[in-house]
């Protein structure tokens, strides 16, 4: 995501992506549900938005690899 991007999760991340991500868990071993973001303005909930998507970033980088 580009810095500064105001509302960036609403360009990057739709109902495409949680739809893909979904069929991807439900073939795991272990499934978990997923869902997407509704409260998203929130300073405190963007600053943990921002790392947990840093952790998936670096797990998928990691797993690719």
């Amino acid at each position: 995501m580009a810095a500064g991007c105001k509302n960036c999760h609403r360009r990057h991340v739709g109902p495409a992506l949680v739809e893909g991500l979904r069929a991807a868990t439900a073939r795991t071993l272990r499934p978990v549900g997923l869902r997407a973001a509704t409260v998203t303005t929130d300073p405190v909930l963007t600053g943990v938005r921002a790392e947990a998507l840093a952790g998936l970033r670096a797990a998928v980088t990691a797993a690719a690899l």
